[in-house]
């Protein structure tokens, strides 16, 4: 199970389930969330709601969608 009162709380204890996600996921240079994934929590941008401090219930349902460009 993964748990957290907030955002960060849950990636964080995501990587440390699947610790190949965590390069993914956190930037080593900064500790912050990297920047080339999109995370929405309820369909929502988490960039609009509070971003890492973004608050998490149980019931809530968080997708993670890695950037994706070309051209």
């Amino acid at each position: 199970m993964i748990s957290g009162d907030s955002l960060f709380e849950v990636i964080l204890s995501l990587a440390e389930k699947y610790p190949r996600l965590k390069q993914y996921l956190i930037d080593e240079q900064n500790g912050k969330l990297c920047t080339f994934i999109s995370i929405y929590l309820n369909g929502k941008d988490v960039r609009f709601l509070g971003n890492e401090k973004t608050p998490i219930s149980e019931n809530d349902i968080l997708s993670i969608i890695p950037a994706i460009s070309g051209g």
